[in-house]
């Protein structure tokens, strides 16, 4: 169940409707229609927090359907603690460009959070870590991938092809990689255009896209890298997704 199927849900169960839900919270009908027919995790959280205070449940009872909360414990007190406040804050100044890198965070911590697995507990796979961080903004230099060590990371379908894994350094490849993301990567001399590799420019590392005679960052404040006849260029790498490191 997605949170547009427990909303509606909830909004039943509270003898209310989309309307009313609509003039009490200011956000437009179509807006919460549009939550409730996509049903997925995929929410602005301060539509999500609007709505959660009008119905007067807690975030908890969207993303768990049979949550059931505990009116003697303080985690589930309708006032916002000192540190969720200035939380909100700090996402209010934040640009459209912000709002989504935080957006997709919070989506992917509450997906992993709200299974009810925990990360140490999943099933992991061992894979080379190499310690030369791949630049997403102005570039580092590279000593050959040399220094490599073994980490352990969840076993997924791109963990399983992956070769190792890299640190990102840099901030042009937001909102997909962000500074600090691991990213696995795949072994391979030449991926195609318009795939995001990891490569060697005159001796420094990036995580970019491929473009036509050209490395593409995401993040538009960014320009591209000109490739060239005399431009000293190798690919290192297809890159399959991002990682987390367990500690094990």
């Amino acid at each position: 169940m997605g949170i547009g199927s427990r909303l509606k849900e909830i909004i039943d169960s509270k003898d209310t409707n989309v309307n009313q839900l609509a003039k009490d919270t200011n956000i437009s009908p179509m807006t919460i229609y549009s939550i409730i027919k996509r049903d997925n995790t995929k929410v602005d959280i301060e539509i999500l927090l609007k709505l959660c205070k009008s119905l007067n449940i807690s975030v908890e009872e969207i993303y768990k359907p049979n949550f059931k909360p505990d009116i003697q414990s303080e985690l589930f007190d309708e006032t916002l603690t000192d540190d969720e406040a200035d939380l909100i804050e700090k996402y209010r100044v934040l640009d459209k460009h912000g709002k989504k890198v935080v957006d997709f965070v919070i989506d992917e911590e509450c997906k992993r959070c709200t299974t009810g697995i925990d990360l140490d507990e999943a099933a992991l796979i061992m894979i080379n870590y190499i310690d030369a961080p791949v630049s997403a903004g102005l570039g580092d230099i590279l000593n050959d991938y040399e220094d490599t060590s073994k980490v352990s990371v969840p076993l997924t379908k791109e963990s399983r092809k992956a070769d190792f894994v890299l640190k990102v350094d840099g901030d042009s490849m937001e909102p997909e990689f962000c500074d600090g993301d691991f990213v696995l990567v795949r072994q391979q001399p030449v991926i195609d255009e318009g795939q995001i590799g990891i490569f060697d420019v005159d001796g420094k590392g990036y995580i970019k896209k491929l473009g036509k005679s050209r490395l593409i960052s995401l993040n538009p404040n960014y320009s591209d890298i000109v490739l060239n006849e005399y431009t000293d260029f190798r690919c290192f790498g297809l890159v399959l997704g991002t990682t987390d490191i367990v500690e094990t």
